[in-house]
């Protein structure tokens, strides 16, 4: 091989060891979950809020959302990346949209930001670090069925999926974490209108976690019809602590919740929740986790919901699993606290309700 020609290669394989360093420097990764399985629901929410009888239905997103999303990370240097995420909630049930900002494509998550030493700042459709913490202290995992998501979300949707968001969260020290957001109305001549701000703060030490959460939404502007967020903009005061603790293969919980809005589900506006329960790895196959939750509106000692919940899955292998939900629900006075997440069992009606289901889920 001749001298020019050595060269030639020495310059190409330079070449390719810069792109494929360039490469390295930044990662793009598909992910998702699908979850569907059958459910039966005792009692069904029909005209008037009364029982329109016992259900057997397909149910999408019974363990956990079906989703997919698109993540992205780019090094900038020293100790900074640039971030992103966008993600759109699937029906499995009709191949369209669920659990998503309504009408949204990537209304689940959709933020651009950049993180270093000094922690991470994120613009656009987030999770609120109320809805963050509230996942933290649920010792079911926000599964769909009985737990606090379904609490949360009986009560008022604001902070699911907050739009026009900027956060930021900050590195750990010593044990202590925090996030904040807030999120801007973009009402001409009030700068309240459809504004949020949204807090938490964990703290770490051995087996036990302390979490705090809070959320202050204003009410945006339109109706339901008018303006697609509405749902995820009522007005609301929402506030949690709780702490969980972990021994070998069993974490208890506990945590108090209050709602103060006047869209809430009851007469009064109002809302306090306690919730225990705990999560066990019977074996690194087989995990199996319990809550009990007691909800009360503090004005009204008649209006009260008890709920119980409970499920065990099965990994068939790091992706799939199966699984069994369990909940019982049940109403007095004027409180309306549906079992289940999914078809229109949000909302109860007054009396015992008994929900289960049996489905498979998947992961990629």
């Amino acid at each position: 091989m001749n001298k020019a020609a050595k060269n030639g290669f020495a310059l190409l394989a330079s070449g390719i060891g810069l792109v494929a360093s360039a490469h390295a420097q930044g990662s793009v990764t598909l992910y998702g979950m699908l979850d569907a399985g059958i459910m039966y629901t005792s009692k069904t929410p029909g005209a008037n809020g009364r029982n329109a009888g016992a259900t057997v239905s397909f149910v999408n997103s019974s363990y956990l959302p079906s989703k997919w999303g698109i993540e992205g990370h780019e090094d900038l240097g020293g100790g900074y990346k640039a971030n992103f995420k966008l993600e759109s909630g699937i029906s499995l049930a009709n191949g369209g949209f669920d659990n998503n900002l309504a009408g949204s494509f990537f209304g689940r998550q959709s933020w651009v930001g950049v993180s270093g030493p000094l922690g991470e700042v994120r613009a656009g459709v987030q999770f609120s670090p109320f809805e963050e913490a509230m996942f933290e202290l649920d010792p079911r995992g926000f599964q769909q069925i009985g737990t606090l998501v379904t609490l949360y979300s009986a009560n008022n949707i604001s902070g699911t999926f907050s739009p026009n968001a900027f956060e930021y969260r900050s590195p750990e020290i010593h044990g202590l974490k925090g996030v904040v957001m807030t999120c801007l109305g973009g009402h001409a001549g009030d700068f309240r209108q459809g504004f949020c701000y949204s807090g938490m703060l964990t703290y770490e030490i051995g087996g036990l976690k302390i979490v705090a959460g809070a959320l202050d939404q204003v009410e945006a502007s339109g109706t339901e019809e008018s303006n697609p967020n509405f749902i995820f903009t009522q007005p609301v005061i929402a506030k949690t602590i709780g702490a969980s603790y972990g021994f070998d293969k069993v974490r208890v919980y506990a945590n108090y919740t209050t709602f103060r809005g006047d869209l809430l589900a009851n007469a009064s506006g109002k809302n306090d929740v306690y919730n225990v329960g705990a999560a066990w790895e019977i074996t690194p196959f087989v995990t199996t986790n319990g809550t009990i939750s007691w909800i009360l509106d503090p004005d009204h000692s008649n209006s009260h919901t008890f709920q119980a919940s409970g499920s065990v899955s099965y990994d068939l292998s790091k992706r799939t699993s199966v699984y069994g939900e369990v909940a019982v629900v049940s109403n007095h006075g004027d409180e309306h606290i549906g079992p289940t997440m999914e078809n229109g069992n949000l909302v109860g009606v007054s009396g015992t309700t008994v929900a289960a289901s049996a489905g498979i889920r998947h992961s990629f």
